[in-house]
């Protein structure tokens, strides 16, 4: 039946998540070496520590709901956020050993993603289309607008803190706060290469 088969599948990512956490502890024997070294790290990098964790949510998910529902938009924001967010973090690595750094930043489905962007957008470009996609993201996953998602966000800051705002006003504080990082980056690139 679906209920048997849907908690079968919340056991197997249960035991998946357990088995990646070990993996990259190094408790999973000679499997967990070749997991962890061929799999784990060189597709994801830093984000291979996410994995137990992305499993764990989705374990307990088949296996605490009646009914869960993967509709076509949240399988292409859950992608989505995964692979923008390893292209941010390997956007942080040296531009000049992105690849040799791959392993240690977004792995090579964030190298892949940089690399084409860095091509095509350069450095700042590269980060406002994957902070965009970041928050694509997030609208699909949740299927929710762009103004429930900022209230949700301010909901979390308190009742005090919490105000309904106009569509207008929350892209001016999300762009703040996408650019910040961005022109703070750049000041700092700008700075070293006066340094040298």
């Amino acid at each position: 039946s679906e209920s048997v088969s849907r908690e079968i599948s919340g056991i197997f990512f249960l035991g998946f998540a357990v088995l990646n956490f070990l993996s990259l502890q190094g408790y999973a024997g000679n499997f967990g070496v070749l997991w962890k070294e061929s799999v784990l790290l060189p597709l994801f990098g830093l984000g291979s520590f996410l994995a137990p964790i992305f499993c764990l949510a989705l374990g307990l998910s088949l296996l605490l709901s009646k009914k869960i529902q993967f509709a076509l938009g949240r399988t292409l924001g859950l992608t989505l956020l995964v692979v923008s967010t390893l292209g941010l973090i390997q956007l942080s690595a040296p531009l000049d050993a992105l690849f040799e750094s791959a392993r240690d930043y977004g792995g090579y489905i964030g190298f892949s993603l940089d690399f084409a962007l860095l091509l095509l957008f350069g450095y700042t470009g590269s980060a406002v289309i994957l902070g965009s996609l970041e928050l694509i993201a997030l609208l699909l996953i949740f299927n929710i607008s762009f103004g429930e998602l900022i209230d949700f966000f301010s909901g979390l800051f308190g009742e005090e803190d919490r105000r309904k705002i106009s569509k207008k006003e929350a892209a001016s504080i999300v762009s703040e706060e996408l650019l910040k990082p961005i022109v703070r980056s750049l000041r700092d690139r700008k700075k070293d290469d006066e340094i040298e």
